[in-house]
């Protein structure tokens, strides 16, 4: 990051308000002034402009019907600006702005100034505010500032803490919403072999695809409150996380079969994303998102050892105890949706990512599915129709891709074979939201950070 001069900041601040004059003039109204009050010499950099962006985003929602003319928005070593002209009463903008500086105690590093149609800056002392405080002692911001009352380490400390604690308490929220749009997307992705979609409801009769929308967005709190355990305990080592998220995922069943009425709609999605949200917020910071591969191996340290103290124990339980993954195990050596957490996600670092990030504008959710399937690993179509049915269902799926990209009638052809055997991938299904997910995370990296 650059270090500004004096003499380049009181520079910007003199082309600042030429632009903002030429504003006035040119829309005849009065005219908002967003900067950032960073103190020291670095004033730009990835968590100054996500903060910065974050208030555009505020900005816009409260005041996007408030007769918006022209805006402008540079980004300058001297620190992101942005200049807004509004038809609307100047006094009554102030009063917005101050609004938002309060929402939360990162608002005190967004400076919100306003200027009326002749230029005069409205205070928030003239509108019977208090002056603005110090971040760090709470009393008149600009007497300790002008006085230097506090050491500049600490001030830019502080902001820097209030910038991310902002973060910290909004990621979760949005990434949580993510997980669940991965899952709605993936079940609305039509056709799939043995699977609800928007053609039929596969080999489920009772599923259909309200329902899996339905159980989808009921996971939003638990996905968010996975995002938090990982946060919380990322000074522990990662297996230590795996307790919590399974605390949490027992509870998530339950809100899933009561929205459901009893259907297991998304078991599977709430063990692999309990992982991987656990490791999304073990490796989170506000100034940069997690790599999706770093991410899918950090959640294989979660869980590898509860995998692996698991299985070590279906020797010893009768084989009326055990569940059909057990017994899938003991028989095939397949350890399913467990063994694929416990590997960090190979069939989705590998295969899948790959495969979406080499056809990203295509989104060619229905070939990711198949090559999910064609890896022979998804146990849930052993469980449903046995050894050799599910054998058969992946060499059809292998023999499909080895011929090209299918088309969507071929996929259909294969969808009714899976219904007419009683197929379903839902391991697969689950695999795909996963990548559907990382993509996403991809995503808001890139817009976020660039």
């Amino acid at each position: 990051m650059t270090e500004c001069t004096l003499m380049e900041i009181l520079n910007a601040r003199e082309e600042r308000v030429k632009r903002r004059e030429a504003l006035i003039k040119k829309s005849g109204c009065p005219v908002l002034s967003m900067t950032m009050n960073i103190p020291g010499a670095v004033k730009d950099g990835p968590l100054i402009r996500r903060t910065f962006h974050a208030w555009l985003d505020l900005l816009w929602t409260a005041l996007e019907k408030s007769g918006a003319s022209d805006a402008e928005i540079r980004y300058e070593k001297t620190g992101p600006e942005f200049l807004w002209a509004l038809d609307i009463p100047a006094r009554e903008l102030k009063r917005h702005c101050i609004d938002l500086e309060e929402t939360d105690p990162a608002g005190r590093l967004a400076d919100l100034d306003v200027y009326d149609e002749k230029g005069h800056a409205v205070s928030r002392t003239e509108l019977g505010f208090q002056e603005r405080p110090c971040i760090l002692c709470g009393a008149p911001g600009r007497a300790c500032a002008s006085g230097q009352m506090h050491p500049l380490s600490e001030v830019r400390a502080e902001a820097e803490r209030r910038m991310r604690a902002f973060f910290s308490r909004k990621d979760p929220a949005h990434f949580a919403e993510l997980a669940v749009s991965s899952l709605i997307m993936e079940a609305r992705t039509t056709p799939k072999p043995g699977l609800v979609d928007g053609r039929n409801s596969g080999s489920h009769k009772d599923m259909d695809l309200r329902l899996m929308i339905r159980s989808a967005e009921a996971l939003g709190p638990y996905f968010e409150a996975c995002i938090r355990a990982g946060m919380d305990s990322v000074k522990k080592a990662p297996e230590e996380t795996f307790p919590l998220l399974r605390k949490l995922g027992l509870e998530a069943e339950k809100t899933m079969f009561s929205v459901t009425d009893g259907v297991n709609t998304h078991k599977g999605a709430v063990y692999l994303f309990g992982i991987l949200l656990g490791a999304f917020g073990r490796l989170w910071q506000a100034d940069r998102f997690p790599e999706p591969e770093k991410m899918l191996l950090e959640g294989g340290k979660i869980a590898s050892a509860s995998v692996e103290e698991d299985l070590r124990t279906i020797g010893s339980l009768p084989d009326n105890a055990l569940t059909s993954g057990q017994r899938i195990y003991r028989d095939y050596g397949l350890r399913g949706a467990r063994g694929e957490a416990a590997d960090g996600f190979p069939s989705v670092r590998l295969t899948a990512l790959p495969y979406l990030r080499a056809h990203r504008e295509e989104g060619r959710y229905q070939s990711v599915l198949l090559h999910l399937i064609a890896l022979g690993k998804d146990t849930n179509l052993i469980a449903r129709c046995g050894f050799t049915d599910a054998k058969e269902a992946v060499e059809k799926v292998r023999a499909l891709l080895s011929a090209g990209e299918p088309g969507l009638s071929a996929v259909e052809e294969l969808d009714d074979w899976f219904i007419r055997k009683n197929l379903s991938p839902g391991g697969s299904a689950d695999l795909l939201a996963v990548s559907i997910f990382c993509m996403l995370l991809e995503r808001a990296s890139e817009q976020e950070f660039g």
